[in-house]
């Protein structure tokens, strides 16, 4: 899922600390910290400036809105005038911000810093998140204007009121644009501000995880204020936890503090349950046996709350693998009680998530599984039934195989035997032990399956498995295919792995001395000795016609002939330097300069058919998706996201949709669909889409549009199961679901699309 600036100005100050930068920086950082808090206080006694609440979108946009558009569109800040930022119609300074933001270039910046000083609400909350994403360089002076703005506002302009019709709060968009510069001193406010009211804390404590991600680390005042606002007695910080779930690991102090504050959280029925279990496993086994008790809990935990608890004691060792089976004994029905009622609820995900995270199993689990991986498929069941009991089979039978291949329950557990779910269950197997001998034919079919995911599957393993002999000729033979998600996967782990597509020897003592070699190579920078036909299937797979929309195989493309080396591909390199996708041209430069052309620059391009869309009817499209296990709904709203809404509207009438399957399903995460072929790399084969990005949040049942990077967007859109503030701003939010998307599997199909009107 997915910035510039100018380098800021010599400071006066600079003279006093020049032959000390920690000191210069420490002098910046608390002047700015000092600044704000002191401009907090006073404004509290501040009177509330006017802002005009009476603008409203417009149904009909008029020619400068128009204008507005395009210029978003084509990436065009300079298209922005003067007298559009000081327009007296309000909703032409929204717009203009709005396309300015999206642009969130260098050309933009000055326009945005300009937008803070706006009076209208969401003029400024607009800026500020442009600021936000442009904030890669020049990052002190952006953060030291968003505070400044933020302490010229009233206490009471720190409440989450918002403009009714769109969702933007501008507080909360100066909040998050802090934590997209991610400084120190952009750190240090946003702690501050976690002791001010509840809105504002918790706008600050996901800020705060912005900068978790983005650095991997918080500084140890930062935790400790965290584990404070979380645990406090007057006002709780519902967000406080979410900043440690976007962390690795925690020093052993804050382990012990964590367990504590993360115990009391599960007592709260809101949001900040779901982060204190996302949160738990830094505890360490400490935590196993209360995220035990919350995996286990269906009576105060929804089924979302409880995949993330299994997926946090998957990462706890054998202690949370004993746990697991644990869970599993207590939670799956007996084989009898298998109906299509439980089989096609909420509580079906859960438990598949249990048995996609075991990876082995105590004697007393054994009877268990065993029962499990014979479960009858009835002749009359539905295809929704039957899938799920493949699961159940296969996933069971593949955890009582361990690494062993010939396990008959393993290989009776999906009748058909062309069947995806044995032949996925037969890859995890393979995977787990050396793929030698009779386990390398068997891996080499599955390498060459019809199946295009089960084909990726096993080719994912060449990544782990140096030991498979044929990596070069596999990855041939997958590049040759023509299917963008079989070339995508290749063209990957060449770029990762470039030494597979060098042939290895077949002698076993050659071999042992080959697999040193290759991890010497691996970390080395040494140059690649690609076989001719590898170096031919690459040139077929870059010459293929792809689609406008399939930016990722070619963007992995690009990745493979720079780690290859593979000149003969150059004339493809320049090719996608004059690509209208970001994307494209960033991989092509990175590729350029690996073949030594350092200084060279894929300069932007104007897309010679642009996603414009001027403002549809703002009322929300109800569209109903009928599927193997009843009718599903959802909202979608163009005023944000015109171009989003009329592809998926557009999209649906057509019967794009029809007899579709949901090709990913993350239990308490998402629920994704949009790909034909079914493994995630598929497109409508129209232009890509402009990305509509909003200071908006994405909550539990938002839609969003999937991206494998800027402006990528097609025909794929998911449904977020629970909250997970690491989405806001980074994809495009295109509405909301009603209830019932998190029973679906990966599978289901979508049977036909109808508007409801």
């Amino acid at each position: 899922m997915l910035s510039a600036g100018t380098v800021e100005a010599p400071d006066v100050r600079e003279n006093l600390f020049r032959h000390s930068p920690h000191g210069l920086r420490c002098f910046r950082h608390w002047t700015t910290v000092a600044l704000v808090m002191l401009l907090l206080v006073v404004s509290a006694c501040r009177k509330k400036p006017s802002v005009d609440k009476s603008a409203t979108p417009t149904v009909k946009d008029s020619p400068r809105l128009v204008a507005l558009a395009l210029a978003e569109a084509v990436r065009d800040a300079r298209a922005i005038t003067i007298n559009d930022l000081m327009s007296r119609d309000v909703e032409v300074r929204r717009r203009a911000m709005q396309a300015l933001a999206r642009i969130a270039d260098a050309t933009a910046r000055p326009a945005l810093e300009r937008g803070l000083s706006d009076e209208d609400r969401q003029v400024v909350a607009w800026a500020a998140f442009g600021l936000g994403r442009a904030c890669e360089k020049d990052s002190e002076q952006a953060v030291a204007q968003l505070a400044l703005r933020a302490a010229t506002w009233s206490a009471s302009e720190h409440s989450p009121e918002r403009d009714n019709s769109v969702g933007i709060d501008a507080m909360s968009s100066i909040t998050d644009a802090l934590g997209r510069c991610g400084t120190s001193s952009a750190e240090a406010i946003l702690r501050s501000w976690l002791r001010l009211d509840t809105h504002l804390a918790e706008r600050a404590a996901l800020a705060l995880g912005t900068i978790a991600a983005k650095l991997h680390r918080l500084e140890n005042t930062s935790l400790v204020a965290l584990l404070d606002a979380a645990d406090s007695k007057s006002k709780p910080v519902s967000t406080a936890l979410f900043p440690l779930t976007r962390l690795s690991a925690v020093e052993t102090n804050v382990q012990k503090r964590l367990l504590s504050v993360a115990t009391k959280a599960l007592l709260v029925k809101t949001d900040a349950r779901h982060y204190a279990i996302r949160a738990l496993p830094l505890a360490g086994e400490n935590a196993v046996a209360i995220l035990e008790r919350v995996l286990c809990d269906k009576a105060n935990y929804a089924p979302e709350p409880r995949a993330d608890a299994a997926r946090g004691l998957a990462r706890l060792g054998d202690a949370g693998q004993q746990s697991l089976g644990r869970a599993l004994t207590r939670l799956l029905p007996r084989v009898s009680e298998l109906n299509s009622d439980w089989l096609t609820s909420a509580e079906f995900s859960t438990v598949a998530q249990i048995l996609e995270d075991l990876n082995g199993f105590e004697s007393e689990l054994r009877p268990i599984l065993e029962s499990f991986a014979r479960a009858p498929i009835p002749q009359s069941a539905t295809g929704a039934t039957k899938r799920r009991l493949l699961v159940l089979r296969c996933q069971s039978a593949s955890i009582l195989a361990g690494n062993l291949v010939t396990s008959p329950l393993l290989r009776a557990c999906d009748p058909d035997p062309e069947g995806r779910e044995g032949a996925l269950a037969l890859s995890r197997v393979l995977g787990r032990g050396s793929i030698r001998g009779n386990r390398a034919q068997q891996f080499d079919k599955l390498a060459h399956s019809a199946d295009r995911v089960v084909r990726e599957s096993a080719l994912r393993w060449l990544r782990s498995h140096p030991e498979i002999r044929d990596s070069s000729r596999l990855l041939a033979d997958a590049l040759v295919t023509g299917f963008a998600g079989v070339v995508a996967t290749a063209a990957s782990i060449l770029a990762e792995h470039p030494e597979r597509a060098q042939n290895q020897p077949q002698n076993s003592k050659m071999l042992a001395s080959t697999l040193v070699n290759i991890r010497d190579f691996e970390k080395s920078n040494r140059a690649p000795h690609p076989t001719p036909e590898l170096l031919l299937a690459l040139g077929k797979a870059t010459h293929h016609v792809w689609e406008s929309d399939a930016i990722d195989v070619r963007a992995q493309l690009l990745d493979a002939v720079a780690a290859l080396g593979a000149l003969s591909e150059k004339v493809y390199i320049e090719e996608q330097c004059r690509s209208a996708s970001s994307v494209l041209r960033k991989h092509a430069e990175t590729a350029l300069h690996r073949f030594g052309d350092t200084k060279r620059h894929c300069a932007a391009q104007k897309p010679n058919s642009p996603n414009v869309a001027t403002r549809p009817d703002v009322n929300p499209i109800h569209l109903r998706f009928h599927t193997e296990i009843g009718p599903l709904d959802l909202w979608l709203e163009p005023s944000l996201c015109p171009m989003a809404v009329t592809r998926i509207v557009e999209l649906a009438k057509a019967g794009f949709y029809n007899d579709m399957p949901v090709h990913r399903v993350v239990a308490g995460f998402v629920v994704q669909l949009g790909d034909r072929a079914g493994d995630g790399f598929g497109s409508a084969g129209s232009e890509p889409l402009r990305d509509e990005l909003s200071p908006v949040e994405f909550r539990a049942k938002d839609v969003g549009l999937a991206l494998s990077g800027p402006d990528t967007a097609s025909s794929q859109f998911f449904v977020v199961l629970g909250p997970h503030p690491h989405l806001d701003g980074e994809y495009t939010r295109a509405g909301h679901a009603e209830d019932g998307w998190n029973r679906l599997i990966v599978g289901d199909l979508i049977q036909s699309v109808e508007q409801i009107f």
